[in-house]
C-alpha cells in the first residue's frame, strides 16, 4: 500500500431539482411535513437522457481538475451511487 493516495474527489448529480412545493402539486403532502420528518427540501431527479455514466464522467472530470491531474495518471477510479432506500 506504499505510495497510494487519494488524489481528488468529485461529484455529479442530475440537473433537475424537485422541491417539496413541486411534490405538493402531485401528491397529498406539504413541504413542512416532509422537512420535519426527513430534513429534505430539494432532491435531484434525472431529466431526459441523464445517465449514471454521464454523472460518473462529470465527477471524474471534477476530481481530476481539482487536483490538476492528467487523466492518463489515473490508475483507479471508484464510482459510487447514493439514493433513497424507498
Amino acid at each position: 500500500m506504499n505510495g497510494i493516495k487519494i488524489r481528488g474527489t468529485g461529484m455529479g448529480a442530475p440537473t433537475k431539482l424537485v422541491t417539496n412545493r413541486d411534490l405538493e402539486k402531485i401528491v397529498e403532502t406539504n413541504g413542512e411535513w416532509i422537512v420535519s420528518r426527513t430534513g429534505i427540501q430539494t432532491r435531484h431527479h434525472c431529466a431526459g437522457e441523464e445517465t449514471f455514466s454521464a454523472m460518473t464522467a462529470q465527477a471524474a472530470r471534477r476530481a481530476l481538475a481539482g487536483e490538476n491531474t492528467a487523466g492518463d495518471a489515473l490508475y483507479f477510479f471508484a464510482p459510487a451511487l447514493s439514493q433513497g432506500t424507498w
